[in-house]
């Protein structure tokens, strides 16, 4: 079965040592998260797209394409840690009974990178109680091109839950729902990302975009009526929560980030921009520029319970 079905509880973060601090640290991106009033508005379906890992130039350093793959890989440790730690605060602050779902690849908290990040900052701020109520579920990518993801089978699945979470998040709905190695194959063709050329572009690889975009539309649209089923005959207060949270999303500009934030801005209330600028202000006096993390909210809609 491509997707693994089991169900688990975040607990090993309890036991990551208490390291030195990190500009870098998934926590610090929550942290700024939570400051901003990501959940002040009340119950909602949100989007956060993470630009540091489509604008690389603007908000990382390193120019090599071997440091571009080390940020990259930074990039999604602390996205994950990130997440985590949002979906354990809102255990803990909503009460004993509040259950979380994140459904992502089993390598985002597995790897070395996701390590990293939580080792450096110490472990979850949340308590390890509300962390063991945010259960994961662990999908794959589609193996070829034109095969359905089975986040699709996942997210369906969540119909037969036996409690009723109060949000449900997708970690890098892009990479879950394009075929792996498209990304590559794709990346520096004409009329990619990384040459916009108009023309003369292959006809396989227009048809691999387009069922890499279909599959992405049906996974968030999957994810929405998911939240809206759970929250049926809910009060408004205790309706669930849709967080997807994009690390893979297309460059800033260009006309795939334009065609999805169009297509998730129809779909989710919020949609945020997350992600790490360098403040320049101490290099003029020799010092090392700092990595600060942001998070900017692009717009909002209606409320939670509009569908």
């Amino acid at each position: 079965m491509a997707a693994v079905a089991a169900m688990t509880a975040v607990s090993c973060m309890a036991e990551v040592p208490r390291g030195a601090g990190n500009s870098r640290r998934g926590l610090d991106l929550a942290r700024c998260l939570l400051q901003r009033g990501f959940w002040d508005a009340g119950p909602n379906q949100a989007v956060l797209l993470d630009a540091s890992a489509s604008a690389p130039g603007v908000y990382s350093s390193g120019g090599s394409h071997a440091m571009a793959t080390v940020f990259e890989e930074e990039d999604e440790g602390r996205s994950a840690e990130a997440l985590l730690e949002v979906l354990g605060r809102l255990c803990h602050e909503l009460g004993p009974e509040a259950h979380c779902i994140l459904i992502c690849e089993r390598r985002r908290l597995h790897g070395l990178s996701f390590r990293q990040s939580v080792w450096s900052s110490g472990g979850p701020a949340a308590p390890d109680e509300a962390m063991k109520r945010v259960h994961i579920k662990y999908a794959l990518p589609p193996a070829t091109l034109g095969d359905m993801p089975p986040l699709v089978e996942v997210l369906l699945g969540l119909q037969n839950l036996t409690f009723k979470p109060v949000a449900i998040a997708i970690l890098g709905l892009t990479a879950l729902t394009g075929a792996a190695g498209t990304g590559a194959v794709t990346a520096n063709i004409s009329g990619g990302p990384s040459n916009p050329a108009a023309c003369y572009v292959r006809p396989s690889l227009v048809g691999a975009a387009a069922a890499d975009a279909r599959h992405f539309a049906l996974g968030a649209a999957l994810l929405v009526d998911a939240v809206a089923q759970v929250s049926a005959g809910q009060a408004s207060g205790d309706c669930c929560r849709a967080l997807l949270w994009d690390d893979a999303a297309p460059p800033e500009g260009s006309a795939q980030a334009v065609a999805q934030v169009g297509l998730l801005g129809s779909s989710f209330d919020g949609l945020w921009s997350t992600g790490w600028k360098v403040s320049m202000a101490d290099e003029a006096f020799g010092g090392a520029a700092v990595q600060l993390p942001f998070a900017e909210p692009l717009g909002r809609s209606l409320p939670c319970g509009r569908l």
